[in-house]
């Protein structure tokens, strides 16, 4: 319980360093609710391997039916504005942990169509594609650009620009095993093994805790192993 006593500390630790970074609900209706990562704030390294969540359409399509949205970096090898970018990305994502799909190079051509044909909304982001490109994707219907220019190598504006765009709820996703050891003897857990398993978490006790502010861990079979 010792990492969960810390965990629950790292809003008062911000606060009082006079930092004016919100990662919580306060902003109240009208903004999307972002999940938060453990196995972000646990991984090594300042890059985009650690710092982003490898998408998964289903899951992803799965929590927009239910009211939460997602953030998508889309990030090229080739890129120079990319490679700028991603350890100042990783260093914010990891210092506040925040959940993001990432999809590069070839998996862009692959998965952009079919966000394309989710609605007008994202036919329209997504018509005139560069790198980095960050999505706010708050439902089937909305999807929006976060514009990063000018924060490429800048730490504070880049959370500042994050926390000010949603609300980032307590749900922690835990995915791997390193992340678990810090989850483990928390009570307010769901483990979940398949993507029925995954939806049901939505279905019956997402809407019960989104606005809790006790961290809530949603935890992958594979971070068991």
């Amino acid at each position: 319980m010792k990492h969960l006593a810390l965990l629950a500390l790292l809003p008062l630790c911000l606060a009082s360093c006079g930092r004016s970074i919100a990662f919580d609900t306060h902003k109240g209706e009208g903004y999307a609710y972002v999940e938060k990562s453990f196995d972000t704030s646990t991984a090594k390294g300042l890059n985009y391997e650690s710092a982003l969540v490898p998408f998964d359409f289903e899951q992803f399509q799965i929590k927009l039916e239910y009211g939460s949205a997602s953030l998508i970096l889309l990030t090229q090898a080739s890129c120079s504005h990319c490679a700028t970018l991603e350890p100042t990305f990783a260093s914010v994502t990891k210092q506040y942990g925040v959940e993001c799909y990432g999809i590069h190079d070839q998996e862009i051509t692959l998965y952009v169509p079919f966000l394309r044909a989710l609605s007008d909304s994202y036919a329209e982001i997504l018509s005139d594609l560069y790198t980095p490109m960050l999505l706010l994707c708050s439902s089937f219907e909305k999807a929006e650009s976060i514009d990063l220019k000018g924060l490429y190598r800048d730490e504070d504006g880049l959370a500042k620009k994050l926390g000010d765009a949603a609300n980032y709820v307590e749900i922690y996703n835990v995915r791997t095993p390193e992340a678990y050891e810090f989850a483990k003897d928390s009570s307010r857990q769901y483990v979940y093994s398949n993507n029925d398993e995954y939806e049901k978490f939505y279905q019956e006790i997402y809407p019960d805790v989104k606005d809790d502010k006790e961290p809530y861990f949603l935890i992958s079979q594979e971070a068991l192993n």
